[in-house]
């Protein structure tokens, strides 16, 4: 609960809010680490014997009439595209609702809205990049982000991190260039 660094909120309706969004954010960033180590997780279980280490949830895997075998065999593209969709739009919803945690952390705590916010935009380009790449299935490569992007960052979170007007035009910008089709969202039961 990293709110606690800088205070925690003055009533228990905010203290509430606070942890909501903070739980938003760790969700955003923990789910793209799912979407980018699926392929990793799934060849670790299968040949470990060890109990299933891919944290896809069934019924995404149920609804696209696979089974998670299927999900990484390339006969299976347009299903496991479709379960990829799901994936990075249920992390842009996350993503939007923590927000709220980047805009709330003082002013006067630079160096927290600096780290929270350069945490938050790493991971939001690191989605952009696992957006409809099919390698997340298929290879075992790391994707990850370039050197210079990472110092691209760093110097826009440097200048963004003290305006919420920037750190939302910002994420505006880049959620926008993110592909998954608009019209798929994750009902709240299936979360």
């Amino acid at each position: 609960e990293i709110y606690t660094l800088f205070g925690k909120p003055e009533d228990e309706s905010s203290y509430y809010e606070m942890t909501r969004w903070v739980n938003n954010f760790g969700r955003a960033l923990q789910k793209v680490n799912i979407i980018r180590g699926m392929r990793k997780d799934y060849d670790s279980s299968k040949n470990n014997d060890e109990a299933n280490k891919v944290y896809i949830p069934q019924i995404l895997i149920d609804e696209a009439g696979i089974s998670l075998e299927d999900m990484f065999d390339s006969e299976h593209k347009e299903q496991s595209q479709r379960i990829l969709d799901e994936l990075v739009i249920d992390s842009i919803n996350n993503f939007e609702f923590s927000l709220n945690y980047l805009f709330n952390i003082p002013y006067n705590e630079v160096g927290i809205r600096r780290f929270s916010y350069s945490i938050f935009l790493s991971s939001l380009l690191m989605l952009k990049k696992l957006d409809e790449n099919y390698n997340v299935f298929t290879s075992n490569e790391e994707i990850g982000i370039s050197k210079i992007e990472s110092m691209v960052l760093l110097g826009k979170t440097y200048l963004d991190a003290l305006s919420n007007t920037r750190i939302e035009k910002s994420y505006t910008k880049i959620k926008e260039s993110i592909n998954a089709p608009a019209g798929i969202r994750i009902s709240e039961s299936k979360r």
